[in-house]
Order: structure tokens, then C-alpha cells, then sequence
């Protein structure tokens, strides 16, 4: 797997203050690369089926996909990254006004950690992660900083959540009922664990 990071840009809400890494693989996912554009960032790779780019490059590889399909564009564009051997995916520019675009996305965040991708998003105001069968540290989270942990299937057993203001110790979330939702950060680093099962997990910034 590479060790580079790989970033996968929609065409909804750029986050503030965001910056890329330097020196990461940026895919432009069809109207991605307008808002790429603006940040004046070039993509590696242009794919989709360009039904919402103002205009085609001529000089960025594009992989063009016809419109009437089963994946989303963020959905091919997860799919390249593990054709390219990605194991670290970012993704930018995956909400707006599309809720139901949004809401696959979330389940093909889901099913990218089952299949052993370190995959998160950058949101306006919060970071999203998902895990899958195994743990994650997160870096300190300031007092009262919102921290939601969501079951997107049916079953996570053995969650543990700890360093936060609720803690939890082997539970089992469901997606019938949302129990770990608004916990508060205490000024520490929380860490999530699940020992069987996929996790969400929403970090305000």
C-alpha cells in the first residue's frame, strides 16, 4: 500500500481554512475540479461523468464515465484509490444541499473501512472518520467539543469510548438507536474502539 495520502474532492462545501498536505494524490471527482480550481490546485486525475463541471480540462487525465451508472463519483473515485494501492483517503467536498448524496457517501465511507481503508472526510465544522474493527486515537479534544459516535449497521459490539464525558466500556450500538451521539470532549485525546462492527464517528473541530 502507499503511504501517501490520498484526497478525493466533491463539488460541495469546502471547509474553512483547509489546506492539503503537500505532497498528497488529489482526484478531482466531476465538479471537484471547479472548486479545485478556485483553491488553485491541481488535480492528478479528473473522473465522473461531467455532468456538473463547467468545462472539460484538456491537459488532466480524465477517466469519463457515463451518467447513467450505479457509483457516484466519490464512489469511483474510492474505488481507483484502491486500484492505486491508497490506504490513507481524504475526502473534501462531500456536502451540501444533496442529502441523499451525502448520506451514500456515509455508506461508502462504511464498507471503505471494512475493506481496510484509513478513510475520513473534512466537513464544514467537524471531521468524520470511520472504523472498522479496530481503534482510534484521536487527538486532544477541547472541553465541550461535540464528539458523536453512530453505528451504521445494524450491530458494533464491544464500543469502547473513552477520555470523553460519557464513557462507554464494551456496549453495543445500533443503528436502531443512536446512543452515542453528543458526547463532550474533556480536554484529552479520545479513543474509539469496536471490536466487532463499523463506527462513524464526528468529530467537531
Amino acid at each position: 500500500m502507499r503511504k501517501q495520502q490520498c484526497y478525493i474532492v466533491g463539488s460541495g462545501e469546502w471547509p474553512q481554512n483547509l489546506k492539503i498536505k503537500k505532497g498528497s494524490f488529489i482526484i478531482a471527482a466531476d465538479g471537484g475540479y471547479d472548486i479545485l480550481m478556485s483553491k488553485g490546485i491541481r488535480p492528478h486525475i479528473l473522473l465522473g461523468d461531467m455532468d456538473s463541471i463547467k468545462k472539460i480540462p484538456n491537459n488532466i487525465p480524465l477517466l469519463r464515465f457515463p451518467v447513467r451508472k450505479d457509483d457516484t463519483d466519490i464512489s469511483l473515485a474510492i474505488k481507483l484509490c484502491r486500484r492505486l494501492r491508497f490506504n490513507n483517503v481524504v475526502l473534501v467536498g462531500i456536502s451540501g444541499s444533496r442529502y441523499d448524496q451525502f448520506t451514500a457517501t456515509l455508506q461508502l465511507m462504511a464498507n471503505a473501512s471494512q475493506k481496510g481503508i484509513n478513510i475520513s472526510a473534512e466537513l464544514p465544522g467537524q471531521r468524520l472518520y470511520a472504523l472498522h474493527n479496530g481503534t482510534l486515537k484521536l487527538n486532544k479534544l477541547k472541553k465541550n467539543k461535540v464528539l458523536s459516535v453512530l453505528a451504521p449497521y445494524s450491530l458494533a459490539k464491544g464500543v469502547d469510548i473513552k477520555n470523553c464525558s460519557y464513557g462507554l466500556t464494551n456496549a453495543v450500538l445500533s443503528n436502531a438507536f443512536p446512543l452515542g451521539v453528543s458526547n463532550l470532549g474533556t480536554g484529552e485525546s479520545p479513543i474509539i474502539s469496536v471490536r466487532e462492527g463499523t463506527l462513524l464517528i464526528f468529530v467537531e473541530k
